[in-house]
């Protein structure tokens, strides 16, 4: 593990988000640590262990290790607001949520602006939100993706891939 003002933390690839305006991260006692920005409550995550997490820009989400999901921060567009059911993936956006059922299918809350937060039917291993659209990697190895693609790619490549990373301006697989 890795320490941090005095903080011991587990495989740093898997258990640190930095969103736009705070970082979170799991402690090796499978809490959440946050720090950064204040406003909109980003900094106070929920008691609870987690396996996962992701921060966004106004929201932060993660996966409790009973694979529910607990988000925290503003909720002005329901993005902190996550659905019923277990989870082993997830990825927040500026103002929508996106993530990965245990049956593989994609759930996503919060604006659905441009249709970023209504997903394709399917069976996906990874989800990656961005500021005004979605991509997600197919179970195949394929990407799909939803939204505005204006900043994103219209016609992602007819190439399979292991992951894949979004971002305001692009994506990358």
């Amino acid at each position: 593990g890795s320490n941090f003002n005095g903080l011991t933390f587990l495989d740093a690839s898997k258990n640190v988000s930095v969103g736009e305006n705070n970082t979170c991260m799991i402690q090796a006692d499978d809490t959440i640590y946050c720090f950064g920005f204040y406003d909109h409550e980003l900094a106070t995550p929920p008691n609870g262990t987690f396996k996962s997490l992701s921060s966004g820009v106004y929201q932060a989400c993660a996966i409790r290790t009973n694979e529910t999901i607990a988000c925290w921060g503003h909720d002005f567009s329901d993005q902190a607001t996550p659905p019923d059911g277990t989870f082993k993936s997830i990825s927040a956006g500026n103002y929508h949520t996106c993530a990965i059922r245990t049956n593989g299918t994609i759930a996503c809350w919060g604006d659905n602006q441009y249709g970023r937060a209504s997903p394709p039917a399917g069976t996906f291993k990874s989800v990656s939100t961005s500021d005004r659209h979605t991509c997600a990697l197919r179970t195949d190895g394929t990407i799909t993706c939803w939204g505005d693609d204006s900043a994103g790619p219209a016609a992602p490549p007819n190439k399979a891939f292991k992951s894949i990373a979004g971002g305001p301006e692009g994506d990358c697989a």
